[in-house]
């Protein structure tokens, strides 16, 4: 006797003697359903390798300063203030443009920047604070309000914002041209901010913006051992021989306490 359910059969043999044994089969998959299967899982593989490291990161970036040759700041000055930026918010680029005519079109006719914050830690002798400080005071002097010399404070001046990927190699980089310090934010001083550092945000103001975008001859993504990744192999390495002596010393050591024990 056999019984179908649901494109399977079920049936029954007694000629072997043996009475109620049951066996279900199942068709077998079709070749295009394993080929899709498979395509599937492939596609799925290819994504994660090929992105897993080739998106970038907003915390790998570096902020370079050019003063103006009028501000007296020296090369350790402007490497210190690159290490303690903590944080830059790259300006949007927007197109100004006209209301509709019509017919319905807006015309375009003028770029349109925005200002640059950037992030300061400030250190005990608050030499950051100082250094913007002084650049300001050749925007407007201080003590009479007159204005200096655009070309004093801001032709020779500008911020790269360098953008870099895993391997800290540039992978984009954004020049501020003619930048000046428009403002320096409120620094906060409160009693109960024992642990945290104090911080500064300086808005800055350009004329215009330039990007460069740096293409590597190898993917980002490239299989490379960092040379960090080489010290944490070998140091793996190290301690596994090490736990490997370890073991057989033991294991020496037992087997001589046994030998003793059984003579």
């Amino acid at each position: 006797m056999a019984v179908r359910l649901n494109g399977s059969s079920i049936g029954s043999s007694s000629g072997n003697g043996s009475s109620g044994s049951f066996q279900a089969t199942q068709p077998p998959a079709s070749r295009e359903a394993i080929k899709k299967e498979i395509r599937k899982v492939k596609g799925i593989s290819d994504f994660m390798a090929g992105t897993a490291a080739s998106f970038a990161r907003p915390n790998l970036f570096e902020v370079q300063i050019t003063p103006p040759s009028a501000l007296s700041s020296t090369i350790n000055d402007l490497q210190n203030l690159t290490i303690r930026c903590y944080s830059v918010s790259l300006p949007p680029l927007s197109i100004s443009s006209s209301e509709e005519d019509h017919g319905y079109r807006s015309i375009a006719y003028s770029t349109g920047y925005e200002t640059a914050d950037i992030g300061f830690y400030m250190t005990e002798n608050f030499a950051e604070l100082q250094f913007f400080e002084d650049w300001m005071k050749l925007m407007v002097f201080p003590d009479s309000d007159r204005v200096g010399l655009y070309d004093s404070y801001a032709k020779e001046a500008s911020v790269t914002v360098i953008n870099l990927d895993r391997q800290d190699q540039p992978s984009m980089k954004t020049k501020l041209n003619e930048a000046f310090p428009k403002a320096i934010s409120a620094i906060p001083l409160e009693w109960g901010t024992n642990d945290e550092i104090m911080k500064i945000t300086v808005t800055f103001e350009y004329r215009d913006i330039s990007r460069e975008y740096i293409k590597h001859t190898s993917a980002p993504h490239a299989d490379k051992k960092t040379e960090q990744g080489k010290v944490e192999e070998l140091s793996a390495l190290s301690n596994k021989k090490t736990i490997s002596n370890i073991l057989d010393k033991t294991t020496e050591l037992t087997k001589n306490a046994q030998g003793r024990i059984n003579q």
